[in-house]
């Protein structure tokens, strides 16, 4: 009797988005402005899938981008001067930032996230609009 091999059929490993081989790479959901206020935002964030690594944001022009090496960097592109940082992702899951001040008034900009996972696989960009009040 001969003996059949099977193989496995399926979704690739190590696309954006799956896991495999070790290789947990982190998915951005629910990006949020939290509550606009006159010059920024309070209680903004984004949700991820990974628990580990680092979430970079950064505030842009209204319609505004960026690459991921500029918003890694906090700076270029459409980022507004001095409107970016990062913190540790300790736990996957919702993720608020620091609040946001110093914006201008009634004008309208764009959130951006970014997550580099402990495993340094990066995220797609997350935005969401942010109008102040």
């Amino acid at each position: 009797m001969r003996e059949r091999r099977s193989r496995v059929r399926g979704p690739l490993f190590g696309l954006k988005g799956t896991s495999g081989g070790g290789l947990d790479i982190p998915i951005l959901t629910a990006a949020s402005d939290g509550t606009p206020t006159a010059d920024g935002a309070t209680g903004a964030g984004v949700t991820t899938t990974v628990g580990s690594g680092r979430l970079y944001w950064a505030v842009v022009t209204n319609a505004g981008s960026c690459t991921d090496t500029q918003l890694i960097a906090g700076a270029g592109g459409d980022i507004v001067a001095g409107k970016a940082a990062n913190q540790a992702v300790n736990g996957s899951g919702a993720q608020t930032i620091a609040n946001i001040t110093g914006l201008a008034a009634a004008t309208t900009y764009q959130i951006k996230y970014l997550h580099v996972g402990g495993n340094n696989a990066v995220s797609a960009q997350a935005s969401v609009d942010l109008t102040t009040t």
